[in-house]
C-alpha cells in the first residue's frame, strides 16, 4: 500500500503514525506549500511519480491544489481538514510580519491580544500584568469562547466524514490538548488518523491493537512554542493552567514569565515597522479594556 500525506506541520505525525500502525506500509508525505512548489517546478520528479501511483491520499482537501491534477484517479481519498483550535488560547492574535517573542531564524508573528491591546493604550508593564484577570478575559469574550470553537472543530470534522466529538471529549481530559491553535499534542493526531482509518483500513479488532501504540508516538510539536492555558480559563477542562510560556526550543532558554512576556511583547512591537496600531482587531480590544475599571 502506498499512501501519500499532504499537511501543514502535523504532516510528520500522521506519517509516523500510519506507518507505526501499518509498518509494511509504504508512507511518505509532504507539506501543503512545498508539495504545490514541487509540482508547479517539476524540482522533484519523484514526488510527481508517487503521488501518481499512491493507493491512498490523506491530508488536506487537494481541490483547487496542483496534487488533485496528478494524483493517482484510482487512490482512495481521505481529507482531514487543518487542524486549528483557539478554544484554549483565546488571547493569542497575530500580527502581520511581526517579530514576535516566539521568532527564531523566521518570524513568528504570535502574540497575547491583551499586551498588544495595552500597548496600543499605552499602558505601563505593571497595568499590563493587571490585565490578566478573569473580568477582562470576560470582556474580551474569552469565557464563552471555548465551547463556540469546539462546537466549530467538531462540526468541521464532521463535514469531512469524520465524526470526532468522543475523541474530543478524550482528548479533554488531557487538560491542555494543544500547545498553540494550531499545534496539537501527539495523542490528537494519533486519534485523528485512528478514526480517519477506521471501517475501510482499520477494523474494530486491529483498531485495538492500535490504540496499544498512542502512547508510545513521540511527540514531533514539543520543541515549538508553548503558550500556557490561563488559570482562570483552563477550568472550563478541569486543569489548574499556568502563566508560563515556552520559546522554541532553540530558545538559550525556554520558560517565559507573565512580566517577561510583557517585555518581549512591548520590545518587539517598539521594533516593529508595520502598521499594527492600524488593525482594527487591536484597536476594538484596547476599547474594550479602557472602558474596564481598574
Amino acid at each position: 500500500m502506498r499512501v501519500l500525506v499532504v499537511s501543514n506541520c502535523v504532516t510528520g505525525t500522521f506519517v509516523q503514525t500510519i506507518r507505526a500502525i501499518f509498518p509494511a506500509w509504504d508512507v511518505r508525505g509532504a507539506g501543503v506549500q512545498e508539495a504545490a512548489d514541487w509540482l508547479q517546478d517539476n524540482s522533484k520528479p519523484a514526488f510527481t511519480d508517487y503521488a501518481a501511483h499512491c493507493d491512498l491520499y490523506l491530508g488536506w482537501d487537494p481541490a483547487g491544489h496542483p496534487i488533485d491534477l496528478t494524483l493517482n484517479p484510482r487512490a482512495d481519498r481521505i481529507v482531514i481538514p487543518s487542524i486549528h483550535f483557539r478554544g484554549l488560547h483565546p488571547d493569542i492574535a497575530s500580527v502581520p510580519g511581526l517579530w514576535g517573542p516566539f521568532s527564531t531564524s523566521h518570524n513568528n508573528d504570535q502574540v497575547s491580544l491583551i499586551m498588544v491591546a495595552a500597548k496600543y493604550l499605552g499602558y505601563s508593564a505593571d497595568q499590563t500584568l493587571s490585565l490578566f484577570r478573569p473580568q477582562v478575559f470576560d470582556a474580551l469574550g474569552y469565557g464563552g469562547y471555548y465551547d463556540t470553537e469546539r462546537t466549530r472543530f467538531i462540526q468541521n470534522f464532521l463535514n469531512a466524514g469524520h465524526d470526532i466529538e468522543m475523541d474530543v471529549r478524550r482528548w479533554e481530559k488531557g487538560h491542555d490538548f494543544f500547545y498553540v491553535p494550531h499545534h496539537p499534542r501527539v495523542f490528537v493526531l494519533f486519534d485523528i488518523i485512528v478514526r480517519a482509518l477506521s471501517g475501510t483500513y482499520l477494523h474494530p479488532g486491529q483498531r485495538e491493537t492500535a490504540q496499544a501504540l498512542r502512547t508510545q508516538q513521540p511527540d514531533n510539536l514539543d520543541w515549538a512554542e508553548i503558550w500556557p492555558v490561563y488559570p482562570a480559563l483552563a477550568q472550563r477542562v478541569g486543569s489548574a493552567g499556568s502563566m508560563t510560556w515556552f520559546l522554541p526550543s532553540q530558545a538559550e532558554r525556554r520558560e517565559r514569565s507573565l512580566p517577561e512576556m510583557v517585555t518581549l511583547t512591548f520590545a518587539a512591537l517598539d521594533n516593529h515597522a508595520g502598521d499594527w496600531k492600524d488593525l482594527a482587531f487591536i484597536r476594538e480590544a484596547g476599547m474594550i479594556i479602557a472602558g474596564l475599571p481598574t
